[in-house]
Parts: structure tokens; sequence; C-alpha cells
């Protein structure tokens, strides 16, 4: 049953797109704890929070976000407090439809990024890749948008795995060379069911 109502939602055509908005400032607050949060100045929070246990690397690119030049504004996904920033795909392990929450979105004049930081030994996991082909194949979608539609940008989804992330951070890299280098450019290939 899942497979079916995912392949329905992927072969929607349409005529006219009717765009219906959730704005992120429509939740005023996030409730996080302070020991693992930043204030920043490039959000719409008070502060950010980053995972307790292995947040390092979503700790490390906020700041690395709130520095470069490029970046207007940036927002860390909350998967409780943003219930409507979710796309779907179908679980590897069970054949589930379930949601994704990206970690980040990021924008810039051009572009708005979905970007997903992964762990090295996580970037090919079978249900990183179903995200990998959902999160690229909605993007696609949101260009076929009037230009209004989509904020006047183009949207890419981003993989940044960890040693990418620190290598070109080492190397000067600015936010639009990490986008560049690390967007997925077409869906996974191969039939996922």
């Amino acid at each position: 049953m899942s497979v079916a109502i995912h392949r329905m939602q992927e072969n929607v055509e349409r005529s006219e797109a009717v765009v219906e908005k959730s704005w992120f400032s429509s939740v005023s607050t996030l409730c996080i704890r302070e020991c693992y949060s930043l204030e920043l100045q490039k959000v719409i929070y008070e502060r950010l929070g980053y995972p307790s246990h292995g947040g390092g690397l979503e700790k490390a690119f906020m700041e690395f976000l709130d520095r470069d030049a490029c970046v207007e504004r940036f927002l860390k996904v909350s998967e409780s407090q943003h219930p409507f920033a979710c796309l779907y795909y179908l679980r590897q392990t069970d054949g589930l439809l379930v949601s994704y929450h990206p970690d980040f979105m990021v924008c810039t004049d051009t572009h708005i990024y979905i970007v997903e930081t992964k762990a090295d030994g996580r970037v090919n996991d079978a249900n990183v890749l179903r995200k990998r082909q959902a999160a690229a194949t909605w993007c696609a979608k949101i260009n076929t948008l009037e230009p209004a539609d989509r904020m006047e940008r183009t949207w890419e989804y981003i993989l940044l795995p960890e040693s990418d992330f620190y290598l070109q951070c080492a190397n000067g890299a600015t936010w639009e060379d990490m986008a560049r280098l690390n967007k997925v450019l077409k869906a996974a290939p191969g039939e996922l069911f």
C-alpha cells in the first residue's frame, strides 16, 4: 500500500499549482537545552540547538554558516517543532511510507538549499539513499513552480558528508563552494522497489 501511495504522489501531473506556504516564523520559539545551543546572527530564533550526542558536525556547520558572507539566513529544522518541514520516502527495512526532516535550510540570494549533514559511515546507507532521492525529486518539482512561488530562488538538495565538510573548511571553501561540490544533481540511480 505504501508503495502505491508513494508512486501516486510521485506521478502527480499538474497544470497549475496551488501553493500553500508554511513559515518557520509561525513557530515563535524553540524548546532547546541552552547548553546544547548556539546564539547566532543569521537565524530567526534566539538560539539554535544541536544534538547533545554526536552533534559536533551540526554545531560546526551552524557556526560556519553564520560566518559565511554569501549566506543570508539559515535554519536547523526541528523534527518535533517544524512538523510541516518534511518529505516522504519508503523506508528500506519495512517498505513503509515515512517522513524525513532534513537537517538544515540555507538561503542565499539565488538559492534555497535543503541540507543533510551526515557522518561518513552513513552516507551510503540504503535509507539515506532513499531520502536523497526523495529530496532531489522534491527540489526538482519545486523548481517547476513560478519563481514567486519559490521565493525567486532555485532549490537544491545537498548531502554533505562529515569529512567533506571539514576538508573543504580547512581549504577555505565558502558555502557556495561546498554547495557546488556536494549538490545532488539527480535522484540516485536504480529502482527502489
